[in-house]
């Protein structure tokens, strides 16, 4: 049997009508009844029903209807008393005694619901606040009924004793645990947390109830005079260690139930071997109030733990399908960068070919002698082609990029004389930009790299540089020795990078949101190809942009040994 997981209702607005009618009903009939729950030989009912379902009642009424359930308990209960005969004010104080004790409960558990909500910032389940799920909740349930059994109990002993009824403290004491019976046995059901998916065979419940019920049999019934009552506890144990808490409760109630109708009759255990009928009647009642705190408390424990372990395993599930799902977007990334590479190098060295015959025969209409226009026409071509071609070059090297270092061809450079030819490269774009590009080089400034790597990454952060600084600007480079290692610095005087785009800017493809408006020409590929190539040279790139403004870019190389002297 698999109940089903049912949400958490929302908090209820108003009290259905049925309850209105079943709540006052019950009570009234369950009174009536509970006078027939008495031994033989004193007045005192064993079990007072009534008190129990007036606490289920109450509980089950929305929060802002419950003073009216309360209200309803007492009129209810002072009726049920006055038909008898007895004297209406002590019916009245009989009423007072049923509605406090409802009060009392009603009111300790709104009150430690509320004070949950606070800690936790949530409510617990179906509107009603309060719900057996945790054994200090269980806990919680068992002292505030016993603490509104007790109030109920002390009215009742002040009423005997005004209108002299005989009663005795004894008596009061009695009057609590018969009450306190019935509110643990009656009052769970307005309490049960939502349902759990358990799977339990229908077998077990029904060889466990057959097993249970005969033992009752056993130890309640005139065919047998042996103590054994304590071996219901041994059966019960069985439910409530396996059971929902839908089927244990049940079994609980109809145990005490049927356990108190054999004790009336004269049957059974304690009926047998109790020295007089107040004996009889309190070992009962100790026996069914020990039931009902045995099942509270044992089965909101075991509650407990499945509801933690199920959402841990709930967590554990969730988590692996995410992992799964990661796992697959990697893969499926993997795959499509593998496919882009692939494309991205078979394309660009298609390209080359044709690019570089287009360079070659500009170059060669450049030579001719043609008018304005048609040389203007040139030109054009000749400095797209030109572009075209330094875009196949930063294609292919980000499709080496991966290359052994024993396919470079690593030669000791001189920072000065890389830099001039880098400067010298960019002062045209730098003058029409109208941009100061200068460069202050260190005599001792020697490092090892591949020539045509070292150039095309410090070119790509000067063309960067001047690119982005505008008219007026500064960009400077410079180079100095720091230990093993050479340092290029290239710094501008433009607007810089936001964190959010310092974070990005190594991205293949990725491209400032300023470049995009600004209409400033690129492919996003610059800074990614600069730090390949440092990478494969053994050396690094970072950049940063200071609080004054600019951006600051730094190319580190090994540096040379030293020169051996003789």
């Amino acid at each position: 049997m698999t109940p089903d997981e049912r949400p958490p209702r929302s908090r209820p607005d108003r009290t259905p009508i049925w309850l209105w009618i079943l709540g006052p009903v019950g009570i009234l009939a369950l009174a009536l009844i509970g006078v027939s729950f008495s031994v033989p030989g004193i007045e005192l009912a064993v079990w007072w029903p009534a008190a129990g379902f007036a606490a289920w009642f109450a509980l089950r009424a929305a929060p802002r209807h419950r003073w009216i359930a309360v209200l309803a308990i007492f009129i209810v209960t002072t009726t049920a008393n006055a038909l008898p005969g007895r004297d209406l004010l002590l019916c009245a104080a009989y009423g007072l005694a049923n509605a406090l004790e409802a009060a009392v409960i009603v009111t300790l558990l709104a009150r430690r619901t509320r004070l949950f909500a606070r800690r936790a910032h949530l409510i617990t389940r179906a509107g009603r606040g309060f719900v057996l799920d945790t054994a200090n909740n269980a806990l919680y349930f068992v002292l505030a009924a016993a603490l509104g059994c007790v109030a109920s109990a002390v009215v009742i002993g002040a009423a005997g004793a005004v209108f002299s009824t005989g009663f005795t403290p004894l008596t009061g004491l009695f009057v609590a645990a018969s009450h306190c019976a019935a509110v643990l046995l009656i009052a769970p059901f307005a309490l049960l947390p939502p349902p759990l998916a358990t799977r339990i065979h229908a077998i077990e419940v029904t060889a466990q109830t057959l097993l249970l019920v005969g033992m009752i049999v056993i130890t309640f019934s005139p065919l047998t005079n042996l103590p054994g009552a304590f071996l219901i506890f041994g059966l019960f144990t069985w439910a409530v260690l396996r059971f929902p808490i839908r089927i244990v409760y049940p079994q609980a109630l109809a145990t005490a139930v049927a356990v108190l109708v054999l004790t009336v009759l004269g049957q059974g255990a304690f009926a047998d071997r109790s020295s007089t009928p107040l004996e009889t009647a309190a070992v009962t009642v100790i026996f069914m109030t020990s039931l009902a705190v045995f099942s509270v408390l044992l089965t909101s424990a075991r509650y407990e733990t499945l509801a933690n372990a199920t959402a841990a395993l709930e967590l554990t599930r969730v988590q692996a399908a995410a992992e799964r799902e990661r796992a697959a977007a990697l893969s499926e990334r993997l795959e499509l960068e593998r496919q882009r590479q692939d494309f991205v190098a078979t394309t660009s060295h298609e390209l080359r070919t044709p690019i570089t015959s287009i360079l070659g025969y500009s170059e060669l209409l450049q030579e001719s002698e043609f008018p304005p226009p048609e040389r203007d026409w040139v030109e054009v071509i000749h400095r797209n082609a030109a572009r075209l071609g330094d875009l196949v070059e930063d294609l292919l090297s980000l499709g080496h990029g991966d290359a052994e270092p024993a396919a470079l061809t690593p030669v000791e450079l001189a920072a000065a004389d890389l830099a001039s030819d880098v400067v010298s490269t960019h002062d045209p774009l730098a003058m029409t930009r109208q941009v100061d590009l200068g460069h202050r080089i260190a005599s001792d400034a020697v490092f090892v790299a591949d020539r045509s790597d070292a150039v095309r990454a410090l070119g790509n952060l000067v063309s960067n540089a001047v690119k982005f600084t505008p008219q007026g600007g500064t960009v400077l480079v410079e180079a100095e020795r720091d230990g093993g290692f050479v340092v290029f610095t290239v710094t501008d005087t433009g607007p810089g990078m936001s964190p959010a785009t310092l974070a990005r800017a190594f991205d293949r493809f990725y491209r400032a949101p300023d470049a995009e408006t600004q209409n400033t020409p690129g492919t996003g590929l610059g800074l990614a190809i600069v730090r390949e190539l440092a990478e494969r040279n053994g050396g690094s790139v970072t950049i940063d942009s200071p609080r004054h403004g600019g951006l600051r870019s730094r190319l580190v190389f090994r540096a040379a040994p030293p020169p051996v002297v003789p």
